[in-house]
């Protein structure tokens, strides 16, 4: 058996996140240092300096509310979206245990066809008719 691990520090990780407090949801993606940052759905979510972040529903690699970090610094006029910069509760560079959560792909859907539309180059779907 093997298993790849990926830190939530990494640069290419992105986490469905939330505040706990006031359940502000958003994505926390990684700085490669002991924080990382949680760009908010909401333009003016409610969020505190010390609030305390975890793993939201819509975090497909790992269950819901997983203890993050703490706000530690907060930028509402960041764009496209508010920020807030992360102080991780389990600093990396000592971390000597990790939870290991087993992880079953998801089933991709295609997306349903909508009557008389076409693909990128103009052709009808399947069993599709022109109007």
């Amino acid at each position: 058996i093997t298993s790849r691990l990926l830190l939530i520090s990494d640069p290419t990780s992105r986490v469905g996140a939330k505040v706990s407090r006031s359940r502000a949801m958003g994505v926390v993606r990684g700085q490669s240092n002991n924080r990382v940052v949680i760009e908010f759905f909401e333009k003016l979510p409610d969020v505190k300096t010390g609030d305390v972040i975890v793993t939201s529903s819509y975090s497909r690699l790992f269950p819901q509310d997983i203890p993050i970090g703490r706000i530690e610094s907060i930028d509402l006029t960041k764009s496209p979206a508010p920020e807030a910069v992360i102080q991780l509760s389990s600093p990396l560079s000592i971390l000597e245990w990790a939870m290991v959560h087993p992880f079953e792909p998801q089933e991709t859907v295609d997306a349903p066809v909508l009557p008389g539309a076409t693909s990128e180059n103009g052709a009808m779907p399947a069993g599709g008719a022109r109007p």
